[in-house]
Protein backbone atom coordinates (compact mmCIF):
# COMPACT_ATOMS: atom_id res chain seq x y z
CA UNK A 1 0.00 0.00 0.00
CA UNK A 2 0.96 3.70 -0.87
CA UNK A 3 3.25 4.87 2.47
CA UNK A 4 1.18 7.86 4.43
CA UNK A 5 3.88 10.36 3.10
CA UNK A 6 2.88 9.75 -0.12
CA UNK A 7 -0.52 10.25 0.72
CA UNK A 8 -0.03 13.65 2.57
CA UNK A 9 2.14 14.79 -0.66
CA UNK A 10 -1.02 13.74 -2.93
CA UNK A 11 -3.49 15.47 -0.56
CA UNK A 12 -1.19 18.61 -0.17
CA UNK A 13 -1.76 18.76 -4.25
CA UNK A 14 -5.62 18.55 -3.67
CA UNK A 15 -6.08 20.91 -1.85
CA UNK A 16 -3.96 23.27 -3.63
CA UNK A 17 -5.30 22.03 -7.19
CA UNK A 18 -8.83 23.05 -5.59
CA UNK A 19 -7.87 26.16 -4.21
CA UNK A 20 -6.31 27.20 -7.11
CA UNK A 21 -9.84 25.78 -8.89
CA UNK A 22 -12.43 28.11 -6.37
CA UNK A 23 -9.91 31.38 -6.90
CA UNK A 24 -10.62 31.16 -10.86
CA UNK A 25 -14.57 30.54 -10.37
CA UNK A 26 -17.24 33.52 -9.37
CA UNK A 27 -20.58 33.74 -7.82
CA UNK A 28 -21.85 34.35 -11.39
CA UNK A 29 -24.49 32.50 -13.28
CA UNK A 30 -22.27 31.38 -15.86
CA UNK A 31 -20.18 29.51 -13.48
CA UNK A 32 -22.77 27.78 -11.64
CA UNK A 33 -22.29 23.97 -14.37
CA UNK A 34 -18.37 24.64 -12.93
CA UNK A 35 -19.23 25.30 -9.19
CA UNK A 36 -21.66 22.30 -9.30
CA UNK A 37 -19.13 19.54 -10.36
CA UNK A 38 -16.66 21.00 -7.57
CA UNK A 39 -19.16 21.24 -5.00
CA UNK A 40 -20.10 17.79 -5.45
CA UNK A 41 -16.32 16.69 -5.40
CA UNK A 42 -16.28 18.94 -2.01
CA UNK A 43 -18.82 16.96 -0.89
CA UNK A 44 -17.96 13.27 -1.66
CA UNK A 45 -14.58 14.43 -0.02
CA UNK A 46 -16.60 15.30 3.15
CA UNK A 47 -18.22 11.72 3.24
CA UNK A 48 -15.23 9.49 2.97
CA UNK A 49 -13.36 11.20 5.01
CA UNK A 50 -16.10 11.01 7.67
CA UNK A 51 -16.19 7.33 6.89
CA UNK A 52 -12.91 6.71 7.60
CA UNK A 53 -13.62 8.77 10.93
CA UNK A 54 -16.42 6.72 11.47
CA UNK A 55 -18.28 9.69 12.00
CA UNK A 56 -22.01 8.94 10.93
CA UNK A 57 -23.12 11.70 8.44
CA UNK A 58 -27.03 12.41 8.02
CA UNK A 59 -29.21 14.34 4.77
CA UNK A 60 -26.20 14.62 3.02
CA UNK A 61 -26.96 16.53 -0.30
CA UNK A 62 -24.28 14.85 -2.60
CA UNK A 63 -25.20 17.55 -5.50
CA UNK A 64 -25.42 21.04 -3.49
CA UNK A 65 -25.55 24.31 -5.14
CA UNK A 66 -22.89 26.20 -3.10
CA UNK A 67 -21.49 29.67 -3.49
CA UNK A 68 -17.62 30.27 -3.14
CA UNK A 69 -17.43 31.52 0.46
CA UNK A 70 -19.33 27.85 1.34
CA UNK A 71 -17.02 25.82 -1.15
CA UNK A 72 -14.11 27.85 0.88
CA UNK A 73 -15.62 26.50 3.96
CA UNK A 74 -16.15 23.26 3.15
CA UNK A 75 -12.60 22.52 1.81
CA UNK A 76 -11.36 24.20 4.78
CA UNK A 77 -13.32 21.36 7.06
CA UNK A 78 -12.18 18.84 4.77
CA UNK A 79 -8.32 19.97 5.04
CA UNK A 80 -8.83 19.81 8.43
CA UNK A 81 -10.20 16.34 8.73
CA UNK A 82 -7.55 15.13 6.88
CA UNK A 83 -4.70 16.42 8.69
CA UNK A 84 -6.03 15.01 11.54
CA UNK A 85 -6.45 11.88 9.56
CA UNK A 86 -3.16 10.84 7.36
CA UNK A 87 -1.18 10.95 10.67
CA UNK A 88 -2.44 8.38 12.29
CA UNK A 89 -4.48 6.31 9.97
CA UNK A 90 -3.20 3.02 9.27
CA UNK A 91 -3.76 2.26 4.84
CA UNK A 92 -4.69 -1.76 5.37
CA UNK A 93 -7.10 -0.73 7.95
CA UNK A 94 -10.34 -2.06 6.68
CA UNK A 95 -13.49 0.33 7.23
CA UNK A 96 -17.23 -0.72 7.20
CA UNK A 97 -19.53 1.93 5.76
CA UNK A 98 -22.62 2.34 3.83
CA UNK A 99 -23.54 3.81 0.62
CA UNK A 100 -25.68 6.75 -0.23
CA UNK A 101 -28.10 4.38 -1.61
CA UNK A 102 -28.13 2.14 1.43
CA UNK A 103 -25.74 -0.74 0.76
CA UNK A 104 -23.25 -2.06 2.66
CA UNK A 105 -19.37 -2.34 2.13
CA UNK A 106 -15.87 -2.32 3.22
CA UNK A 107 -12.74 -1.13 2.31
CA UNK A 108 -9.20 -0.37 2.76
CA UNK A 109 -8.42 3.50 4.20
CA UNK A 110 -5.98 3.02 1.33
CA UNK A 111 -8.36 1.82 -1.30
CA UNK A 112 -10.44 5.35 0.33
CA UNK A 113 -7.86 7.63 0.38
CA UNK A 114 -7.13 6.78 -3.77
CA UNK A 115 -10.56 7.32 -4.28
CA UNK A 116 -11.22 10.58 -2.89
CA UNK A 117 -8.21 12.06 -4.84
CA UNK A 118 -9.16 10.38 -8.21
CA UNK A 119 -12.76 11.23 -7.48
CA UNK A 120 -11.58 15.08 -7.17
CA UNK A 121 -9.48 14.58 -10.19
CA UNK A 122 -12.58 13.78 -12.05
CA UNK A 123 -14.33 16.64 -11.26
CA UNK A 124 -11.65 19.06 -11.35
CA UNK A 125 -11.14 18.11 -15.10
CA UNK A 126 -15.13 18.90 -15.60
CA UNK A 127 -14.54 22.34 -14.21
CA UNK A 128 -11.90 23.22 -16.55
CA UNK A 129 -14.24 21.78 -19.67
CA UNK A 130 -17.44 24.16 -18.03
CA UNK A 131 -14.64 26.98 -18.34
CA UNK A 132 -13.89 26.38 -21.85
CA UNK A 133 -17.44 26.19 -22.47
CA UNK A 134 -17.16 30.01 -21.29
CA UNK A 135 -14.26 30.34 -23.38
CA UNK A 136 -12.41 31.36 -19.61
CA UNK A 137 -8.95 29.49 -19.98
CA UNK A 138 -9.06 26.99 -16.56
CA UNK A 139 -6.25 27.28 -14.05
CA UNK A 140 -3.31 25.28 -14.37
CA UNK A 141 -4.12 22.67 -11.62
CA UNK A 142 -1.73 20.21 -13.11
CA UNK A 143 0.37 17.89 -10.52
CA UNK A 144 3.51 19.16 -11.88
CA UNK A 145 2.55 22.72 -11.84
CA UNK A 146 2.75 22.20 -8.22
CA UNK A 147 5.49 20.51 -7.60
CA UNK A 148 7.27 23.50 -9.57
CA UNK A 149 5.53 25.98 -7.31
CA UNK A 150 6.58 24.09 -4.00
CA UNK A 151 9.94 23.52 -4.94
Amino acid sequence: MTPLSDFQRRFDYHFWAIDTLIDALSNDEAHASARGYLAHALVADHIWFSRIKTVPLEDVVLLPDLGIEEMCRLVDGNRQICASILPQVDPDAIIHYTSTKGRDYKSSVGDVLNHILLHSMYHRGQVATALRALDTAPPVTDYIAWVRAID
